[in-house]
């Protein structure tokens, strides 16, 4: 028997366990440490399911701090990737994930919608890659980022959430710094 060999192996599985055993616990004390934020809001009953605009399907990358794109929250299972629908209703927006709990947005709570190049948990080349909801969670501003499957069919769901935002300010940049499309 290769006694020298059988103890690395057994040394790396052990290092693994304890490497994952780690992630685990860090993973636990950020939920301790979001605490403040309240349940994730209901989707009222009997409330309007008019679609104002075509549904994204896309991946749910993570809902951030908003202005720290880094700093995943993962209270309430929302730091969970998962395949995603992006639906907007005349009355907010519901981000149909799958295999996870929906995330529902009332529109009172929306305060822009736009792209940004990237989140915690996945950053793309282009200034476009991720669409950005950034909403009020409790009291704190959050954002929400989902890389839709078609860049350009989210440009008209941006622009109709906007409208629902009230605001218009959204970042849509459709363009490169170049001035071509992507």
């Amino acid at each position: 028997m290769d006694w020298p060999r059988l103890w690395w192996t057994s040394a790396l599985a052990a290092l693994c366990v304890v490497l994952a055993g780690l992630l685990w616990w860090g993973w636990r004390n950020r939920r301790r440490r979001q605490s403040e934020f309240p349940a994730l809001p209901a989707r009222p009953a009997g409330a309007d399911r008019t679609e104002i605009a075509e549904p994204v399907t896309g991946l749910y990358v993570s809902t951030v701090y908003a202005g720290q794109w880094q700093n995943r929250i993962v209270a309430a299972g929302v730091g969970r990737r998962a395949k995603a629908v992006l639906h907007l209703y005349t009355d907010g927006i519901e981000i149909e994930r799958i295999g996870e709990e929906p995330i529902w947005i009332p529109a009172a709570a929306v305060e822009e919608v736009g792209t940004a190049p990237g989140t915690a948990g996945k950053v793309m080349v282009t200034p476009d890659g991720i669409l950005l909801i950034s909403w009020l969670w409790g009291d704190t501003l959050v954002a929400s980022g989902i890389r839709g499957d078609d860049l350009h069919a989210q440009v008209p769901w941006i622009d109709a959430a906007q409208q629902l935002a009230g605001s218009g300010t959204g970042t849509n940049t459709t363009e490169n710094p170049n001035g071509a499309t992507p």
